[in-house]
């Protein structure tokens, strides 16, 4: 009888409130745009950087007077890429040498002059002598050098990864309901609200050579962040109490992500949710 009493009561109310909790799949893109000092990293990122899936979770709280709706909640989001860098090398010459020690031999000649007398004709004669010799002239040290081309990694590609961005977000978006049986339709339009959580990730520095940590250098993250979203709910009613919605959803940046003017980073997000809504 109560339960009765309740769903009479509720159907005369003027303004119908209603609780979803959701999931959903999300394919995240990203395009970079910015000053003319910032085109070569413009360029690399925008090639190296690649878009990504990832998901989310949330609640959604819905007031509807008639057929219009107005909805708000909490949900995580998450934002990034997946960053494929190529690695680049430097090279170097490692000389090594070694030596050793050799001599120079030479020869010498000693001569020896001897003179002798002669007493059968009482003279005198001179005899020539000569010897050679080999003596250590010099020593000298003979060295031999050899090189070797090192090639080492930079280290671009270590952190290569998926990166996160995680904002939490309350929608405010209206809606209109089209009923067709237990069947309907939901299209709405309106913004979310975000508040940076997290980052996590490397990005490539201005120098084109290193990495920087995410929310660092040039790329700081604003802390608050205003999206558009545009949405179209398919539900279906499981009695007065319950229905199940498959809802895309498309959201996009309004404002530059960064907090650095110079440099314009903007996702966009194509998702499904699945929600599972309870009428009060």
């Amino acid at each position: 009888p109560f339960a009765a009493y309740y769903q009479k009561q509720r159907r005369k109310l003027p303004i119908q409130f209603s609780m979803a909790a959701f999931g959903e799949l999300t394919y995240v893109a990203k395009k970079i745009t910015g000053a003319n000092e910032y085109r070569s990293l413009i360029k690399l990122r925008n090639e190296q950087e690649k878009n990504i899936f990832s998901g989310g979770f949330g609640l959604e709280l819905q007031a509807k007077y008639k057929q219009i709706g107005f909805s708000t909640g909490l949900s995580l989001q998450n934002w990034g890429e997946n960053v494929q860098y190529e690695e680049q090398y430097t090279y170097e010459w490692d000389v090594t040498s070694s030596t050793s020690n050799d001599t120079l031999w030479s020869q010498e000649m000693i001569i020896t002059i001897d003179t002798l007398f002669n007493p059968i004709d009482s003279t005198f004669y001179i005899v020539l002598d000569s010897t050679f010799i080999t003596v250590i002239d010099s020593i000298y040290t003979n060295t031999v050098y050899d090189s070797t081309q090192i090639k080492s990694a930079i280290g671009l590609s270590d952190q290569n990864g998926k990166t996160t961005i995680s904002y939490w977000e309350i929608p405010l978006y209206f809606s209109y309901q089209f009923d067709m049986g237990d069947f309907y339709i939901t299209p709405g339009l309106g913004v979310t609200i975000g508040f940076l959580k997290i980052t996590q990730g490397y990005y490539m520095a201005e120098d084109l050579n290193s990495l920087i940590k995410m929310n660092t250098n040039y790329a700081v993250f604003k802390k608050t962040l205003i999206n558009g979203q545009i949405n179209l709910g398919l539900g279906y009613k499981l009695g007065d109490n319950w229905s199940i919605e498959a809802t895309p959803t498309y959201r996009f940046n309004l404002t530059n992500i960064l907090e650095n003017p110079d440099l314009v980073q903007r996702y966009s997000r194509l998702s499904i949710q699945f929600k599972l809504r309870y009428y009060f």
